[in-house]
């Protein structure tokens, strides 16, 4: 059975067309959280609803998701302005891949206070822990890069129709960040 889809050809052997990292912690887009307005004032005790990586906590500053998608914004930017290319406004694939930092019990009790490159990982750790299989969810730390990335690398994350080979790793040497690939789709 034929169909039109069989006549789209995914030619994703070639080089991608843009290629970047953007360095620091990912940071997931799509929970939300309810906060009251405080103050004074007529909008005083109203709810509103925010995303939950801009709300601060006591580990988490305010702001981090706007921070990110600024940050991955920037960098694809630049990334695109380097590789002499337009606002890509066509078929897209995107790669990516998340580099997360590592939970401090994936440490030795000895060697938790010591800098990074001193650190020992854990039996357990070394076998069991490759990738993250825990919490930020995967979709919500492609939705922060792909909304960070429209009107800097595309015109609309709409025309993004598939990701190629997505994945979350831990930090072990590289920097916690993401590193993004684009191809464009030839039909």
């Amino acid at each position: 059975m034929s169909s039109r889809h069989d006549e789209t050809v995914l030619d994703l052997e070639n080089v991608p067309v843009l290629r970047f990292r953007v360095d620091g912690v990912p940071v997931p887009q799509g929970s939300k959280a309810i906060v009251t307005i405080k103050g004074k004032g007529e909008k005083a005790g109203r709810a509103r609803l925010i995303e939950s990586a801009d709300k601060a906590t006591k580990t988490h500053k305010k702001n981090r998701l706007k921070n990110w998608r600024d940050r991955v914004h920037a960098a694809g930017a630049r990334a695109r302005l380097e590789a002499g290319l337009e606002l890509l406004n066509e078929d897209l694939v995107i790669g990516f891949l998340f580099v997360l930092p590592r939970p401090i019990s994936h440490f030795t009790k000895s060697t938790r206070d010591k800098p990074k490159g001193d650190r020992k990982l854990t039996a357990k750790a070394r076998r069991d822990c490759a990738f993250p299989g825990v919490k930020p969810d995967l979709s919500k730390l492609i939705r922060g890069v792909e909304d960070g990335l429209e009107g800097a690398v595309f015109v609309n994350d709409s025309r993004i129709i598939g990701y190629r080979d997505p994945f979350k790793v831990y930090d072990d040497d590289q920097g916690a960040g993401v590193s993004v690939e684009v191809w464009r789709i030839d039909r």
